[in-house]
């Protein structure tokens, strides 16, 4: 299965059985049983017949508006329903000390997979490296474990200024970015974000319930949950990647309302690296056979789902590579 990016302003139309993508001087069929999702990150129109089609096919629709941030999904009705998941999901919400050991899991994995981000790295980073595992992952409400969390990132963010050989951090803002990589940042965010929310649809899993985040944060806020324990790996390894090879210039930025952000040629780059991350695998010991990073997302949606069924205690991914 693959994903569908759109860069370029589109209008998606049905003919017959087919899907095709039309815009200026072209117009070609999109192989719609062949993708998992599409991903609009231009204005894109669809119409009803394309609409109800691909969401027919399963295919999840995934909105970003023309700066980058996400702005919602077409979610397919769901195929994969189970009530007893979705009642013993909503359970370990409910009583705390369910959802405290899933929350603290989670955070414990972000832990592990800064700390393994900063052990790689070549620079003196020992007085960032003894913060990080000095930081407790306990409180009394999801409030203080939020607060450890918070922690361990403010002191990872420090470690971007010495690590990538460009483009500064300042701090952590994104309401709009103020710089160009808080702006690459939040487009990797929610590129995961995106990818986190389509592996779910294909479990039992309810996107809506979610331990670490309030439900009440975002509609799929399951999908933030799980996308913070793969954002060391996933999204902060790829800015290194993209940054330290001089593929991100500062001529893939533009600056607009008091903001900084990727233009369409930085998405473009952004997004073919991206797919070349997702795509590669790795070899999973446990399950001794090679896995792609995307696969990743959905074993820990089915992690999940075997903790709240009481099959198998779940434990956040930590990255071994």
């Amino acid at each position: 299965m693959d994903s569908l990016y759109i860069t370029k302003e589109a209008i998606i139309k049905r003919e017959a059985n087919t899907i095709y993508l039309v815009r200026k001087g072209e117009k070609r069929s999109i192989p719609i049983h062949n993708l998992r999702d599409i991903t609009c990150i231009a204005p894109v129109s669809f119409s009803s017949g394309a609409i109800k089609h691909v969401l027919n096919s399963g295919v999840v629709v995934h909105f970003f508006d023309m700066y980058g941030n996400y702005e919602g999904t077409l979610y397919p009705r769901e195929r994969s329903i189970s009530g007893e998941v979705v009642v013993n999901q909503a359970k370990h919400y409910i009583f705390w000390e369910k959802r405290k050991y899933i929350a603290k899991e989670m955070i414990e994995g972000i832990k592990h997979n800064i700390l393994r981000n900063l052990k790689k790295s070549n620079k003196e980073l020992e007085e960032i490296i003894e913060k990080i595992e000095r930081v407790e992952v306990e409180g009394d409400s999801i409030e203080e474990l939020m607060n450890r969390e918070a922690q361990i990132w403010g002191y990872y963010y420090k470690s971007l200024d010495y690590t990538l050989k460009k483009f500064q951090l300042e701090r952590r803002d994104y309401r709009p970015p103020i710089n160009e990589l808080n702006a690459l940042i939040s487009f990797g965010n929610t590129l995961l974000y995106s990818a986190v929310l389509t592996e779910i649809y294909h479990t039992h899993l309810n996107p809506s319930i979610s331990y670490l985040h309030e439900p009440s944060e975002r509609r799929f806020s399951l999908s933030l949950d799980i996308a913070d324990v793969f954002k060391p790996t996933m999204v902060y390894r790829h800015i290194h990647d993209i940054v330290n090879h001089g593929i991100i210039t500062e001529d893939d930025f533009r600056k607009e309302f008091n903001g900084v952000f990727l233009n369409e040629q930085g998405k473009r780059k952004y997004i073919r690296k991206w797919e070349d991350r997702m795509s590669s695998t790795v070899y999973h010991r446990r399950l001794k056979r090679s896995v792609s990073q995307r696969g990743l997302l959905r074993l820990e949606a089915y992690k999940l789902v075997k903790h709240v069924m009481n099959d198998k205690r779940y434990r956040a991914f930590r990255v071994w590579w």
